[in-house]
């Protein structure tokens, strides 16, 4: 989540009793296939029913059609996600009752984006960080 967080910074947690608003900065819970990550820390981009596209060529990202202003973004290098040759741009439907993260060190985040993250279920939220 650099450069939102830092390694060893203190990051206070409350738990979260509303649906999760895109922006908000969560700590998650995953799936049980994703080896010494046990909970994640990302930014949600999606909720259930949205439709998030994304741009490599341009970094941009489009929740329902609108870009979504990412001021928090490190781009320091190309996105290893992103294969040029492949493709320049993905959809993702974002089932009910699911949310869509992705990490502010983008080009370095392990996320919705890929398999072993994925879509996560609403009840594996924990909370929503109070000072990222």
């Amino acid at each position: 989540m650099y450069p939102s967080l830092q390694n060893g910074k203190v990051l206070f947690v409350n738990r979260m009793h509303k649906a999760p608003s895109h922006g908000d900065v969560l700590v998650v819970k995953t799936s049980a296939g994703v080896p010494g990550r046990a909970y994640i820390v990302k930014r949600v981009i999606g909720v259930g029913g949205d439709t998030v596209r994304i741009n490599y060529e341009k970094n941009e990202v489009y929740v329902n059609g609108k870009l979504v202003d990412e001021p928090y973004i490190n781009y320091e290098a190309d996105d290893p996600m992103w294969d040029a040759e492949a493709v320049a741009e993905i959809e993702y439907h974002v089932p009910a009752g699911s949310v869509f993260l992705m990490g502010d060190n983008r080009n370095f985040s392990m996320d919705s984006r890929s398999e072993e993250i994925g879509f996560v279920p609403e009840t594996n939220i924990i909370g929503k960080a109070l000072n990222p």
